[in-house]
């Protein structure tokens, strides 16, 4: 197949290889100046010398995914699934990253908020049900493929996935927030 099978961020798109290697960007690196691999060499390597068969990660990588499929294929290794999800932004739409000063995961759960509540925002913006605290094995469980597809494509239309004060309300243990997360919901099972 000469293209990146996606299943995320506007559902199962195909992209033409090869996108970026001589026609966007030129030639890109595979070992940087410091003598170590670059990052694109180093996640293809890694992804097949662990088995890796299925990457989600945030839709601002899909061009890695271009660059990364190209150099599986030159090593001879069958590249993963790829599943780019829209970005997490905030209540104004702007993107959050710890880079820029935003909470990460652990700075969440020192503030109050309990892995199962974040998993539980997850799934809910998947549509995947309503708002409540999962397990890793209830996630997993509730995680159908065609649900989660349908998610993150209703998601992609919405604009992404929110972080607003509703949202770290619950996570943080505020159940009544429950309700305002169903306009954030990626899919037709949410509240």
């Amino acid at each position: 197949e000469d293209g990146i099978r996606d299943i995320g961020v506007t559902g199962v798109q195909t992209c033409a290889l090869p996108i970026y290697p001589a026609t966007r960007h030129g030639d890109f690196l595979v070992w940087t100046k410091a003598g170590v691999p670059s990052y694109q060499l180093a996640c293809a390597v890694d992804d097949a010398a662990l088995g890796v068969n299925r990457v989600v990660r945030g839709a601002d990588l899909l061009e890695s995914a271009a660059l990364q499929q190209v150099l599986h294929r030159l090593l001879g290794h069958a590249p993963p699934q790829w599943c780019h999800a829209p970005i997490v932004r905030d209540a104004k739409g702007r993107r959050l990253a710890k880079r820029d000063g935003d909470e990460g995961l652990a700075s969440l759960v020192r503030s109050g908020a309990t892995p199962d509540r974040i998993r539980g925002l997850v799934a809910t913006w998947l549509g995947l049900g309503p708002a409540r605290a999962l397990s890793p094995a209830a996630l997993l469980q509730a995680a159908d493929p065609p649900l989660v597809e349908r998610g993150l494509r209703t998601l992609h239309a919405r604009g992404g996935p929110v972080v607003d004060a509703a949202a770290l309300a619950w996570m943080r243990g505020d159940d009544a927030a429950a309700a305002t997360l169903a306009r954030h919901a990626g899919g037709s099972a949410a509240p």
